[in-house]
């Protein structure tokens, strides 16, 4: 996560961003405005994001689909691409066809029924949710938004995109309100993607100094020594090979990209290291660092010393000889953890997880299947069962907050808080229960 309130400790030797020989200025357009958005724009035409066109830069038009896309694609640094052959609405004709099959196989487009729609102007929700999937923001709850008196404006699909980015900072809202289907402006998307990201690196960068904000690393081959970042560091798909020694990251640092090996020595991240390669498999090779927790969402391969492991999505991890993990949490399903290296431990939280890595202690979650150590199936442990009461348990005041599931078959008057037992429940009758957690949306049969 940003830092909100960064404080820059200093600035040693050139900018971090190498920008092209011939990249634009403000004074390359007729139309280039002189009010709040001038430096998001500045920013956003220098770092090549923006480019205009006929010597305008269209400060409040209405920014398309495809403009959206190409503007990402061109902060990530993006090249791959993906089939879009199962859209009906482009063509290999169109301007915008190879930045869209770059954008569909970066994850930020996904589209529906089988259209992109890229010469419809992008609503605010809709930019949201595309910059949360692009510098992979989640948030645990919706809370955020409850400030907003339009809150109940945002779609159900983009509400954890958009308050991903209103918790962090990034997005505060126009004179109170999201007006999330509003359609935005070039402006007023240059502005947002300004507060994301402040910083872009395309070369490698001098040594000793400090910056504030997040900073994306979009460049092959780039190699960055004694940098304090305060905000998030992003590897972007466009770096393949990243070189990070003694780097200090308050934030999160973010991997996107790393085929060809991503080395870290000496570096640590405040807010854990997130995996995220829409490309195939990151290489990751660690020595000396504190990287938090690993959140993996992609295929990676561990060389050096690694700490904790979360496999939040579907993956493949490699620990190659010599590596080492101390443990690897493993909440998705369809997990393979693989390799010559050292796992000490694994915990699967969810099915059909196969771990190969010798010497593991491998242990399941109650209800979980289809767990191999080896050619061992692993079960969960035995725990001993809850006993339920005979009758209705005393009622007991719940957290602040919690509220009965929505829908709950019993009237309120049948429904009860069971401190001993954290949860909500109401009694069916004939000894039967139905229970559900603080923040459940619905009942469940008691165990």
């Amino acid at each position: 996560m940003r830092d909100k309130n960064p404080v820059i400790m200093g600035l040693i030797g050139a900018l971090l961003l190498s920008t092209p020989a011939v990249a634009a200025t403000a004074d390359d357009f007729t139309d280039f405005p002189s009010d709040w958005s001038a430096p998001a724009l500045s920013q956003a035409v220098e770092n090549g994001l923006l480019n205009g066109y006929d010597g305008k830069i269209n400060p409040t038009g209405l920014l398309t689909r495809a403009q959206m896309a190409t503007m990402v694609n061109r902060a990530f640094g993006a090249t791959a691409t993906a089939s879009l052959s199962g859209y009906e609405d482009v063509a290999p004709t169109d301007w915008y066809y190879e930045e869209l099959a770059k954008a569909v196989q970066m994850g930020t487009f996904q589209g529906d029924n089988g259209a992109l729609r890229p010469n419809q102007p992008i609503t605010r929700e809709q930019a949201f949710a595309v910059l949360a999937r692009a510098f992979v923001l989640e948030a645990e709850d919706t809370d955020a938004l409850n400030t907003f008196p339009d809150k109940g404006e945002v779609s159900s699909w983009a509400a954890n995109a958009v308050a991903a980015l209103v918790e962090n900072g990034y997005v505060t809202g126009s004179n109170g309100k999201l007006n999330p289907k509003s359609q935005i402006t070039r402006a007023e998307f240059a502005q947002v993607i300004s507060n994301l990201a402040g910083t872009y690196v395309d070369q490698s960068g001098p040594a000793a100094r400090m910056v504030a904000g997040n900073v994306i690393v979009r460049g092959d081959a780039v190699s960055l020594d004694h940098l304090t970042v305060h905000g998030d560091l992003i590897l972007a798909d466009g770096a393949a090979n990243v070189s990070l020694d003694n780097v200090r990251v308050t934030g999160r640092i973010v991997i996107r990209g790393g085929g060809e090996g991503v080395q870290l020595t000496g570096t640590s991240a405040g807010s854990g290291t997130v995996v995220a390669n829409p490309n195939g498999t990151t290489r990751l090779d660690a020595s000396a660092c504190d990287l938090g927790t690993v959140t993996v969402q992609s295929d990676l391969s561990i060389d050096g010393k690694v700490d904790r492991v979360l496999v939040s999505e579907s993956a493949h991890i490699t620990v190659e000889k010599g590596a080492a993990v101390d443990a690897i949490t493993v909440a998705a399903e369809n997990t393979r953890i693989t390799g010559n290296g050292k796992v000490s431990s694994v915990q699967a939280n969810a099915s059909q997880v196969t771990v190969s890595t010798q010497g593991t202690k491998v242990s399941a979650a109650d209800g979980v299947t289809g767990i191999k150590a080896g050619d061992k199936t692993v079960s969960p442990a035995k725990r001993k069962p809850f006993p339920l009461p005979a009758a209705v348990p005393a009622e007991a005041a719940p957290p602040v907050g919690a509220v009965p599931p929505v829908g709950a078959a019993a009237p309120p008057s049948r429904t009860w808080w069971w401190p001993a037992r954290p949860s909500w429940w109401t009694w069916a009758g004939a000894s039967s229960w139905r229970c559900a957690s603080p923040t459940a949306t619905a009942w469940k049969t008691a165990p």
